[in-house]
This record gives structure tokens, C-alpha cells and sequence, in this order.
């Protein structure tokens, strides 16, 4: 059965490969890339790669819910999502037509 999906590793190996750069350095570069964007959107910044997109976060206020257990409304707390815009490259890229 054929992947649908490109793993962390599989992108590793591909740095590795283009950067004749042992996989697990590959991996290392990955690691510290994706958890510096966690750490900016901890503290509240937007991470922006050009020509790939902008990592940020939306607030969800506290809301109204019902609870389908108990039957009764109750207050959700209040969220804070992460989110992914995407550049107008990568749209483009996707929407070709072949």
C-alpha cells in the first residue's frame, strides 16, 4: 500500500540527501525548525517564511455549550488556535491545471 503522506523522516531523508548531511542532522534541522515556530507562537508572535506562509494563532473566546451527558449548558473555556495561512506560491502551486 502507497503512502499518501510525507513523514517527518521521509523529510529528513531529503535534506539529508540534498545536503549530503548524515539523516539524523537532517532530523535535528526539522526539530529545531518546527519547535522555534512553536515557541514564537507561545509567546504570542506570527512566524512568516516567505513564499510558504504565516504561522500564527486566533483566540476562541469562553462560550455557551451544551453538554449532550448531563443535558445542561455549560461555559467552554476560552482557546487559543494555532493556525497556518499559506502563501499565494503554494495556492498557486496546487491549483495548476495539468
Amino acid at each position: 500500500m502507497q503512502k499518501t503522506y510525507m513523514s517527518v523522516n521521509d523529510l529528513a531523508e531529503i535534506i539529508a540527501n540534498r545536503h549530503r548531511i548524515p539523516k539524523k542532522e537532517g532530523r535535528l534541522v526539522i526539530d529545531l525548525i518546527f519547535s522555534s515556530i512553536a515557541h514564537s507562537l507561545r509567546e504570542g508572535r506570527e512566524t512568516w517564511i516567505p513564499e510558504f506562509g504565516k504561522f500564527h494563532t486566533d483566540q476562541k473566546p469562553e462560550r455557551s455549550v451544551m453538554n449532550p451527558r448531563i443535558g445542561r449548558v455549560q461555559m467552554g473555556k476560552a482557546k487559543i488556535i494555532p493556525r497556518i495561512r499559506f502563501s499565494g506560491i503554494i495556492k498557486g502551486e496546487l491549483n495548476q491545471v495539468h
